[in-house]
């Protein structure tokens, strides 16, 4: 018999269920839940803004929305 069967034939239930599987999955689903609000809340923005590429520069640069360029207009630095 190899050595990980041995120790799996001897490892407790309770430890595999209670020390490394629940906790695991518990983590996996907070991971989950977190996103899904994350995804909402990135939704309600984009949803509110009146142009997308706002809320996208918001996210990139701040609160401060760019001056919006016209064709032919160069920007000074």
């Amino acid at each position: 018999m190899s050595s990980l069967a041995m120790f799996l034939k001897e490892l407790p239930g309770w430890f595999l269920w209670g020390g490394i599987f629940l906790p695991v999955a518990l983590l996996l689903l907070l991971l989950i839940a977190h996103l899904e609000w994350k995804l909402q809340e990135t939704e309600a923005e984009l949803s509110a803004a009146p142009h997308p590429r706002d809320t996208a520069y918001r996210f990139c640069y701040g609160t401060r929305l760019s001056p919006r360029r016209r064709a032919g207009q160069r920007m000074h630095t």
